[in-house]
């Protein structure tokens, strides 16, 4: 009898803590990484070298259209990498779109949602639509073009790629309006 009711309360033990799991939010893969909090001391080890070739991705933006960055050699990229929970995101995004309405014929902007860090889809639309955003925003839903080709490890990471498809400046934090612009004038 006891051993039946050991059986019962071990499986009972097990379908509570597989539930505790599934209902855990994710890891964020993107900070998982990040230990003492200064980016900037970090630097070297995070991320792909500037000087070298921006890693090649296809993703979807948010209308279902597939991009990919190797259609768009001959034009300058910002590549962005955000969440809609992180402040300086959110504090960067006006500012991209700034950018993207005075200088979209010189500048490419690439809003790249790590999805797999978001509650849904939906949550990002939404986000968007909110703040008259109209760059390309991008989802990365498994996180595989932010943690594992671009081995981004804050958020936001922003990439500026030249002509050449090569890698000018990474910035680790929040861009502003003045950083954008040199890229663009340069």
């Amino acid at each position: 009898m006891w051993r039946k009711g050991l059986a019962v309360a071990l499986l009972l033990i097990m379908i509570g803590y597989t539930g505790w799991q599934m209902i855990q939010p994710k890891e964020n893969k993107a900070n998982s990484s990040y230990e003492n909090g200064n980016v900037e001391n970090n630097q070297t080890s995070m991320g792909i070298e500037e000087g070298k070739m921006a890693p090649s991705f296809t993703l979807s933006s948010l209308s279902g259209e597939e991009i990919a960055l190797e259609h768009l050699k001959g034009k300058k990229v910002i590549i962005n990498f955000w969440a809609t929970w992180c402040p300086p995101c959110k504090k960067e995004m006006p500012e991209m779109q700034k950018i993207s309405e005075a200088h979209g014929e010189e500048v490419e902007i690439l809003a790249i949602n790590s999805t797999d860090n978001e509650k849904s889809v939906k949550s990002v639309e939404d986000f968007i639509e909110e703040g008259g955003y109209t760059f390309t925003v991008l989802l990365d839903p498994e996180g595989e073009v932010n943690g594992n080709l671009y081995k981004t490890v804050a958020f936001p990471t922003s990439y500026f790629i030249d002509e050449e498809g090569k890698i000018v400046k990474r910035i680790n934090g929040q861009l502003t309006e003045k950083e954008m612009l040199k890229f663009i004038q340069s």
